[in-house]
Formats: C-alpha cells, sequence, structure tokens
C-alpha cells in the first residue's frame, strides 16, 4: 500500500492560512514581494497552480540572495506548492535553502516548517529512513522554544512522530501520533485537511489489516467534497488500490474513471505532471491485476506517458532557472 503525502497535505492543502498565521517566516516588511506572495496563495487554494507558480517565482526572484524573510516565506510557499503538485525536486531545493535563511534568522517555528516539509518530500520519494534524523533535528529546535511557541511548533511535528512511529512498526506510537493528529485537525474548518486526516487513518487501518474499514474511512474523506484536484486524486487513487485488494472490480472501474476524467480535464496543465505519472501510472496497475478494463488500463499509461514528457522539460527548466536566483548552489 504506496504512501502518499497525507500528512503533508494537512500542512500544505491549508498553506495559504498556516504559511501567513505561522510565527516564522513572519510577514514580510516588503511590499510588492507580500504583495505577490499573497496573490500567489490566493490562486495556488483555487488550485490554479501554474499563475501561482508565477507569481512566487517572481516574489522569489525580487529577493534572491538578500537572506530576508521575504525570501524565506517566498521559498516556503513556493515549495510547499510544488510539494502539493509532486515537484519534489523543486521543492526540496528550496526547503533546504529556506531552512538555512530560517536558521540564520533564528526563526526557530520557520525552521521546524521547514523540517517537517522536507520530511514530508523524503516520504513522497520513499525515503522513510531518513525520518529519525529529520525529527532529531526537530525535536533539538523545540528544546530551545519557549513553552508558548513550541506548543504551536509541536503541530507541525506531528506527522513526523507519525511517520517515524510506523515506518519502525511501532504501532502503540503510531496510534498515539494519530489520536494527536485527529484532536489537532480533525475538526479543522477545511474539509481538505479533514480530508487528510481521515487518509491517515486508513493508512493506519490497511497497516492494521483492516481493509474494508479503511475503504469506508476513504469514502467518508471523498464525500466531503471541496477538495483540491490534488487531493481528490490523491484519495482516488488510495481508494482504487484498496478496492483492487478487495476484488471490488465494479467499483474499482468507477473510481478509476472519475480520477481518469479529472487527469485528462488537466491533461495540458504541467504544474500536475508529476502527480499524474504517479497517479495514472498506479491506476494502471490496479486495472491490469484485476484483469480487466483494457480501455481504461490503456488511458491510464497514455496520461502517464505523456506527463513524462511534461516533467522532463520542467527539471530542464530548473536546473536551468534556479542558479540564477541562487537556488541551486544554496541547496
Amino acid at each position: 500500500f504506496p504512501q502518499t503525502p497525507a500528512y503533508a497535505m494537512v500542512r500544505s492543502v491549508s498553506w495559504a492560512r498556516r504559511c501567513v498565521d505561522a510565527p516564522a517566516p513572519p510577514p514580510t516588511t516588503d511590499p510588492e514581494r507580500e504583495s505577490s506572495i499573497q496573490e500567489g496563495i490566493r490562486l495556488a487554494r483555487a488550485g490554479r497552480y501554474e499563475e501561482a507558480e508565477v507569481h512566487l517565482r517572481g516574489a522569489l526572484a525580487g529577493c534572491a540572495g538578500s537572506r530576508s524573510s521575504a525570501e524565506s516565506r517566498a521559498c516556503l510557499n513556493l515549495g510547499t506548492l510544488y510539494g502539493i503538485v509532486g515537484r519534489c525536486f523543486e521543492a526540496l531545493l528550496l526547503y533546504r535553502h529556506g531552512l538555512g535563511i530560517a536558521k540564520e534568522r533564528g526563526q526557530l517555528t520557520g525552521a521546524v516548517i521547514y523540517l517537517a516539509n522536507i520530511g514530508g518530500i523524503f516520504v513522497q520519494l520513499g525515503l522513510r529512513a531518513r525520518l529519525p534524523g529529520v525529527l532529531a533535528q526537530i525535536d533539538e529546535l523545540l528544546e530551545r522554544m519557549a513553552a508558548s511557541e513550541r506548543q504551536e511548533a509541536e503541530r507541525f511535528a506531528l506527522w513526523q512522530r507519525y511517520e517515524v512511529a510506523s515506518h519502525e512498526r511501532d504501532q502503540e506510537q503510531a496510534r498515539l501520533a494519530l489520536d494527536r493528529i485527529r484532536e489537532a485537525f480533525g475538526a479543522d474548518d477545511d474539509p481538505r485537511v479533514r480530508a487528510a486526516v481521515y487518509e491517515i487513518e486508513s493508512y493506519e487501518l490497511v497497516n492494521e489489516g483492516r481493509l474494508e474499514e479503511a475503504a469506508s474511512v476513504l469514502e467518508r474523506s471523498l464525500a466531503l467534497g471541496d477538495s483540491a484536484p490534488v487531493t481528490r486524486l490523491d484519495l482516488l487513487r488510495q481508494r482504487a488500490e484498496l478496492l483492487e485488494r478487495l476484488d471490488r472490480r465494479r467499483e474499482l472501474e468507477a473510481v478509476g474513471r472519475e480520477a481518469l476524467g479529472i487527469l485528462e480535464e488537466d491533461a495540458d496543465a504541467a504544474g500536475l505532471a508529476e502527480q499524474t505519472i504517479r497517479i495514472a501510472r498506479a491506476l494502471a496497475r490496479c486495472f491490469e491485476r484485476c484483469g480487466g478494463a483494457p480501455d481504461l488500463t490503456r488511458r491510464a499509461y497514455d496520461l502517464a506517458a505523456t506527463a513524462m514528457l511534461r516533467r522532463m522539460h520542467q527539471i530542464d527548466e530548473c536546473v536551468g532557472s534556479l542558479p540564477e536566483i541562487g537556488i541551486l548552489d544554496a541547496a
């Protein structure tokens, strides 16, 4: 049952609120950069990822090399945008760069947020063995905080604690972390955040072999609605994998058709290329294993192949442009 960036979603999907309100990095005193950052946040929350990227990259380019709060905030928000759509390479570069700035400026909560997001990228890349080291760095920062600041920053560390416990097969600690996640975010006013909590609950149920219950939890999550396309796609992919394991072929095909429809609707969106590759390939494998739906299998592989070409162009463009704003050298 492949990992998903669910815990990162809880931070990332509501990043427009959290990145603005987090104690660090604080809103910048640079009005022009701050205006671009806020517009990028607004567009991203509306699912307009490519437009959001233009504004956030513009904000970063305008303050690159300043080691300022504006540069830190631009890195955090642009990196989070890339993390949402699965552009792990770019996100990791930006997070590492921003982490250095946050530490220089003594922004401990900001550093915790960066480390938590770096951990999220490691999970997406399947590098969960690196998470204990990330959590150790987070705990070191938490020890240096005042009690009031530490309580808020600890919220961002909950996801790392769950992932580490899950990776180490410590079911008791994983359940404890999940309970704390549910308490902190389960009643969030953003339905996408609540959906992400459901996603983690379903993953834990799968770990316990309770597949039918996990499928029901995901169904409740999807019923919340009001999800950004990237959020709903991950939930649909996870539900498809469960239905395939439960041999519920007709439901699998229905879920697969919905997911492929969303991917085809955004087929020309370069910003979703990595997401399309990952989800389309996962769906194709589900259809193959269930022994049916050749038309859906073909559609899924066609989408993945086209998205791979877009992703190659993205990475080429990233490597060419990030050195110009001082990111690649500092990462």
